[in-house]
């Protein structure tokens, strides 16, 4: 969408050093030619470590439509990797 000019300016780090809920997700795949998988890669390429990456992944589905068997599902999941 070109919010910020380089990766550099992105205020995605500042935001999850500071606690607050940020999701990656792919928005529209087949529009930006993208999947979760790429998504989190770039997330990684940034410097953030699978640790940060499973984290965000956990306050994300905070904020998810996923019924609770769902979610609890996915946390386990994470859990275990």
């Amino acid at each position: 969408l070109a919010a910020v000019r380089a990766m550099e300016e992105h205020p995605g780090e500042r935001l999850i050093r500071e606690g607050c809920r940020v999701s990656l997700n792919t928005d529209d795949p087949g529009f930006f030619r993208t999947d979760l998988n790429v998504e989190y890669g770039k997330f990684l390429a940034q410097g953030f470590s699978m640790t940060d990456l499973r984290n965000v992944v956990r306050r994300s589905l905070e904020m998810t439509f996923l019924s609770s068997v769902e979610r609890d599902l996915v946390a386990a999941e994470l859990s275990a990797g």
